[in-house]
């Protein structure tokens, strides 16, 4: 029985190693100018691989190995905003970006496609003579 219990704990104790190993990055991220909180903000690792995105309360979080990681914080309508960080302990981060100035103008320009409710043409198909005399018959 002692044997068995050594053996659980040995096997169990270099997952719990691992664990220990990951470190949490939080924080909120705010506009700068009217410190509201950025609700969808993406944070990126420097190889562009997604690490997490703000909620509804601006607030977001992960958890990575222990190290240094360039992250860079982007949300629609603001600049991209890059930060150095050493994770050697739990850190908060929050960040601000700023707002970039909206587009004045769009201009869409579509043509109307044909309404094949209102043709005689829908459901009507087109077979050559040729394609109908290589159907087998019955």
């Amino acid at each position: 029985m002692i044997q068995f219990r050594l053996l659980l704990l040995f096997s169990v104790l270099p997952f719990a190693a691992k664990a220990q190993q990951l470190k949490q990055i939080y924080g909120e991220v705010r506009d700068t100018s009217s410190g509201e909180k950025i609700i969808g903000c993406q944070v990126f690792d420097e190889s562009g691989k997604l690490l997490s995105a703000t909620g509804n309360n601006g607030f977001y979080s992960f958890h990575l190995p222990q190290g240094i990681y360039k992250l860079s914080f982007s949300a629609a309508g603001y600049e991209k905003k890059r930060a150095t960080v050493n994770l050697d302990l739990p850190t908060r981060l929050d960040v601000e970006l700023n707002y970039v100035k909206a587009i004045d103008c769009v201009k869409i320009v579509a043509e109307k496609a044909e309404d094949l409710a209102e043709t005689s043409r829908s459901g009507n198909i087109s077979i050559p003579a040729q394609a109908i005399r290589k159907i087998p018959a019955i």
